[in-house]
């Protein structure tokens, strides 16, 4: 996978998103999702950049941004909403967690809108950089509970 290719599957997470529902079939667009979120997680091993410590940092997110991204998965993904989990590392663990599908998305979003922005205002490194910094640090977290609970509802 080139660079190309990985702000290409950016790009198509957002296409997705932004895309009118038009289906009469409600998991249509789940099925959508989960092949953009299995295409970003493969983009992941293919990340390879050098440091740019000239490059300016994103601007920092507001809950503004944060709002819309999240109202704009709600309106494309309205069946989906909270599921339970459990911490992993924990067993046997008798906590359950929430996670909420929407803020996942809502996440995954903001964390990428960074990724585009690096790469109109400064470098291909420098948004690659962030596209790995934030998988390991944010957005990997969400995508992965994210895919479970989808694979759980389309099976």
């Amino acid at each position: 996978m080139e660079r190309k290719d990985i702000f290409d599957v950016v790009r198509d997470f957002f296409a997705l998103l932004n895309s009118p529902n038009t289906s009469e079939d409600e998991f249509e667009n789940v099925r959508a999702l989960v092949r953009v979120l299995d295409d970003l997680a493969r983009a992941y091993h293919f990340v390879i950049y050098e440091f740019d410590g000239q490059a300016n940092d994103p601007p920092a997110h507001d809950l503004q941004l944060y709002s819309a991204m999240r109202n704009l998965a709600g309106s494309k993904f309205p069946t989906l909403g909270d599921y339970s989990t459990v911490d992993p590392l924990e067993v046997p663990t008798s906590e359950i967690l929430t996670g909420d599908a929407l803020d996942d998305i809502a996440d995954i979003a903001c964390d990428l809108q960074d990724v585009l922005w690096c790469l109109e205002n400064t470098s291909e490194s420098n948004a690659l950089f962030h596209f790995q910094i934030r998988y390991d640090s944010h957005w990997g977290r969400h995508l992965r509970y994210l895919q479970v609970y989808l694979y759980e509802i389309l099976h």
